[in-house]
């Protein structure tokens, strides 16, 4: 995949540059593919820019660009081995989801638990 400016893209594609490009921009991200010497495809897809997020409770967490309809996972801040989730809706995520994340008090109340034994 190259990647281009969109302006770059239709002024200078030429058939010898067959492939496909990705031309981000505005919340969209458009793969352009150069089928034959007269036409060009163009499909145009919303995502998520990339966010990062702060939770007393549950953590840090960078939520990576995401296409539209998609779910971004990422490993729970105090235990890895689980998964926070959020959706991408259009441009726009949703409320985070950390119901399987253990928050910061429970692993310090398992932390001492531990050392208690």
């Amino acid at each position: 995949t190259n990647t281009k400016t969109c302006t770059k893209i239709f002024q200078s594609i030429g058939f010898a540059d067959s492939g496909t490009y990705l031309c981000k921009g505005n919340n969209t991200i458009n793969d352009i593919t150069k089928t034959s010497q007269d036409s060009l495809n163009l499909a145009v897809n919303q995502y998520c820019e990339k966010k990062n997020e702060t939770s007393e409770k549950y953590g840090i967490y960078s939520w990576p660009t995401t296409p539209d309809g998609e779910v971004a996972n990422l490993p729970c801040f105090y235990n890895a081995s689980k998964s926070a989730k959020r959706a991408c809706n259009g441009t726009t995520f949703s409320i985070s989801d950390f119901g399987n994340c253990p928050s910061a008090v429970t692993e310090a109340i398992e932390d001492i638990e531990k050392k208690a034994d």
